[in-house]
């Protein structure tokens, strides 16, 4: 029998956004290169029921009552706590961390998550 090693394969050039067990949403190293996400404060969240995707609304308005302050400290990479968000649009983060593909719509402004 001979046993062959599996290599874990990790696309690190593809921006993409980690749903975590703690309810928060993440944002890897090729997303905040490519997306303004470095020069925002706070993130106004869009769900769409039949796609059920995930839109991300950066902005620096705190006026808003709906935006969640994008936490940037030193040396991790930026997040957003969103538990009430992924509870209300039945987003599963509970089981565990989750990673999904991201795009920049600069059309729309927004970070889209599928």
């Amino acid at each position: 029998m001979v046993m062959e090693k599996f290599e874990r394969k990790r696309d690190l050039k593809s921006p993409a956004v980690t749903v975590r067990k703690r309810g928060s949403i993440s944002f890897n190293a090729p997303a905040v290169k490519q997306f303004p996400i470095l020069n925002k404060r706070f993130a106004i969240l869009h769900f769409d029921k039949e796609e059920r995707s995930i839109g991300i609304q950066l902005t620096n308005d705190k006026q808003d009552f709906s935006a969640f302050p994008i936490i940037a400290e030193k040396g991790r990479t930026p997040n957003i706590s969103c538990q009430a968000f992924l509870r209300d649009c039945g987003v599963p983060f509970k089981a565990g961390s989750k990673v999904y593909p991201a795009v920049y719509d600069g059309t729309r402004g927004m970070i889209l998550v599928n």
